[in-house]
């Protein structure tokens, strides 16, 4: 029973690490959108 624990704890884990991965891709795409937003607004054509 403990390495059954023991797997789901480390799956976990690996989980919520790729989910923070895909958290930190999100808010670069998003910083990339705002850029380019600011640049089409306030920038020079």
């Amino acid at each position: 029973m403990a390495e059954t624990k023991q797997s789901r704890l480390q799956y976990l884990h690996i989980e919520r690490d790729k989910s923070f991965e895909e958290i930190d891709q999100i808010n670069d795409y998003i910083n990339d959108l705002d850029d380019e937003i600011k640049q089409l607004e306030f920038g020079d054509d």
